[in-house]
């Protein structure tokens, strides 16, 4: 998909999506694109800007939405009894992709949108497993 191979070279690689990532936004009906490109272009500024300091992790839900106006969730109830749909595998790890990004919340559930991703601190990035609406 164009618009992840764009994010990943801009922010050099601080964030990266998997192909999973990229059949659930090819396959999406989420009503809103331009959106959720809108939010996807904000993870990755948020991304470069998280690891390019080397300071103390901060409270990730209130510094995405301080400093990059994004909706973090770290946990979704649902999800977290889903092992299937909550780890995945990305170049031989298994990463745990229960943070997300809220894209609309309280509508209807065809325009609930959200980004899940697993966080790599050892590479300084995000890895982007789900883009589309609520798993």
């Amino acid at each position: 998909m164009l618009t992840f191979e764009a994010l990943a070279k801009a922010s050099e690689e601080h964030i990266v999506f998997t192909a999973r990532a990229a059949r659930a936004w090819k396959d999406s009906r989420y009503p809103y694109p331009q959106e959720m490109t809108d939010r996807l272009t904000a993870l990755a500024q948020a991304a470069m800007d998280l690891y390019s300091n080397s300071g103390k992790m901060p409270r990730l839900a209130q510094w995405f939405y301080d400093n990059h106006g994004l909706k973090c969730a770290p946990n979704d109830e649902k999800l977290s009894k889903d092992k299937d749909k909550r780890y995945f595998t990305f170049n031989g790890k298994r990463w745990d992709g229960l943070p997300h990004i809220k894209v609309r919340d309280a509508v209807s559930p065809n325009e609930v949108g959200r980004i899940y991703f697993a966080l790599d601190s050892e590479e300084k990035r995000f890895i982007v497993n789900h883009v589309g609406l609520h798993l």
